[in-house]
């Protein structure tokens, strides 16, 4: 028997499944009510030392 050269075999079998898993991993899976965590966003500005007590004001009058 004389094989090609740069010829691919691929059993059916395999390709169906690829294609399924493929599909399964792009799709995900949708989150559910309670999946995620929520924290307060006060807490980031703790973390790296924001502040907004006091506003800036531009030179325009708009507070920045």
């Amino acid at each position: 028997m004389i094989w090609a050269a740069r010829q691919t075999l691929t059993d059916p079998a395999h390709v169906a499944t690829a294609a399924a898993l493929r599909q399964q991993f792009q799709t995900g899976q949708p989150p559910t009510a309670g999946d995620h965590l929520v924290r307060d966003l006060a807490d980031y500005d703790r973390a790296f030392g924001v502040e907004f007590t006091t506003g800036t004001a531009t030179s325009d009058g708009e507070v920045a």
